[in-house]
């Protein structure tokens, strides 16, 4: 018989420990990293929707402008559309799925007159990167800005 040491043996204890700590902590990473993206998608659709509803103010009723009138009709479209209304603010929407992402303008006083509302609201989707731990289903990020006309 072979006499038994004071020590247990743990060979692989660390290993095993290792594994489950470095899993769990590449989860977190990840789950921090896609949210961070969600965020950021937020900032820029809240961005979009805000620059949209500054370049609306100016384009009234006012005919002497450079692209002229916008309104009082609602316009609605997406990030791919060549109408003013979107070229405006193509560059706040840097990084956003532009086929996906929608652009709706209205005028609630059903004028394009001097200190009438405008409101602007841009809207896209997000697909989280980890659907099990934010949930496979696409989240829709929206930004709205509503500003009196100015000119």
């Amino acid at each position: 018989m072979r006499p038994r040491s004071g020590k247990r043996r743990r060979r692989g204890g660390v290993l095993v420990e290792a594994a489950i700590t470095t899993t769990v902590l590449m989860t977190l990473m990840a789950g921090m990293v896609d949210m961070g993206v969600a965020v950021f998608h937020m900032h820029l659709v809240s961005e979009a929707a805000r620059q949209g509803a500054r370049r609306a103010i100016v384009h009234g009723n006012t005919p002497i402008n450079v692209l002229g009138a916008w309104g009082p009709g609602s316009f609605s479209g997406t990030g791919t559309s060549s109408d003013p209304i979107v070229t405006e603010i193509s560059p706040y929407l840097t990084g956003l799925d532009l086929p996906n992402t929608t652009i709706n303008v209205t005028w609630p006083d059903g004028s394009n007159a001097l200190e009438k509302r405008v409101t602007y609201q841009v809207t896209t989707t997000w697909n989280p990167m980890i659907g099990w731990v934010f949930g496979s289903a696409t989240r829709h990020l929206s930004g709205t800005s509503t500003m009196l006309i100015a000119h």
